[in-house]
This record gives C-alpha cells, structure tokens and sequence, in this order.
C-alpha cells in the first residue's frame, strides 16, 4: 500500500498506528522542509512522541532514512500490541488530573501534559471512560481520543526491549543542522 494512498484516503485505516506513525513523519518532515526552503531556518526543534522523529532528522541527529525505517519499526511494534486501551484529554491541570485518579482509585497513566489546562490520561478503556465520567461530574471537560491503543502507558511495556535493540541498529549523530531540545525536561540533547 501506498502511504500517501493511507493519507488521503477516506477510509479509517490512517486511524492503524502502523500507518498513523508513518503519516504524521511524513506531513510533520515535509511540513518543516517547506518552511526550511522558504527561509525559516530551526535555531531549535522539539517534537512529542512521533514528532520526536522528524525533529531528530531536521536537526541532524539520523537521516531521513532512519527516520522513516524506525518510525515504521515502532508502528507496526505498536500495532502488535494485544492490549488495547484508550486515551483521553481532559481540560484541567496535572493537580486536578491527578486528584481524579487518586480520588477514584484508577489505574491510569499520565500520557502527557499538552498545556496547564490540558493533561492526557491513556490505559485500560474502562478506566479512561471512569474518569471522564469523574471528570464530567466535576464540570471538567474531557474528550475521548481516536487512538488504536493505550500510547504513553504501560501498555507500551512490553515492546520497550524488543524497539531498543531495534534502535540501536540505527547511527545517531550530534545534532548540528539544529538544537534538537528533550519533551521529558526542556534541555538541549547533545
């Protein structure tokens, strides 16, 4: 199949990780190499989860190649997983996140922080519908989102050893064409 056939199409197969992940590398590298030729050079990039990818090839850090293999490696990984699970962005801090969880006695993951207003929770599907509803009952607004699987959880657990071995095949340079800055503390990687 033709990715740019997936991209496009009409059809729900984009919503497969194991073509998603390859997708937004593709739109998120072509979208910074538009830019790029037309005069807006990177002093510094940073990308969240597949956005890591294409950050780390715009910044010199692994071809283009690389880029695109291990993407590919880590949706079909991802693909393979049996446990499902969803995700959820709710519409409050990290604090009143956390306090719906603890208050319901959820197992859930933090998956990320979008914002001060916005905190993402991924797991098992029960527990994500839990605390949107725990949500909803304290007039916090959430939205349920269109994923395959539980991403950013411990879901992913069991294909962390498998995807670094994986990755090690792969040459990572230091970064020179840009400062390629970590989503997990804000430094520069060097």
């Amino acid at each position: 199949l033709s990715l740019k056939d997936i991209v496009f199409s009409e059809s729900d197969d984009i919503n497969s990780t194991k073509w998603t992940q390859p997708g937004l590398f593709a739109v998120e590298y072509a979208m910074a190499k538009t830019w790029i030729d037309m005069g807006l050079k990177p002093k510094f990039v940073l990308g969240h989860s597949v956005g890591e990818y294409p950050a780390a090839v715009i910044a010199g850090a692994m071809s283009l190649n690389s880029g695109l293999e291990l993407i590919g490696h880590r949706g079909i990984a991802m693909q393979g997983i049996k446990k499902k699970g969803s995700m959820a962005a709710l519409m409050c801090d990290l604090d009143a996140t956390n306090e719906l969880i603890d208050k319901n006695e959820l197992q859930i993951d933090i998956a990320g922080i979008n914002s001060s207003k916005q905190t993402v929770v991924s797991g098992d599907t029960d527990a994500v519908h839990l605390i949107m509803n725990a949500a909803k009952i304290n007039k916090i607004r959430s939205r349920e989102l269109t994923v395959s699987h539980a991403f950013h959880s411990s879901h992913m657990d069991e294909i962390l050893d498998n995807f670094h071995d994986t990755a090690k095949q792969y040459e990572f340079y230091k970064p020179t064409l840009a400062k390629l800055v970590s989503n997990i503390d804000g430094k520069v990687v060097l």
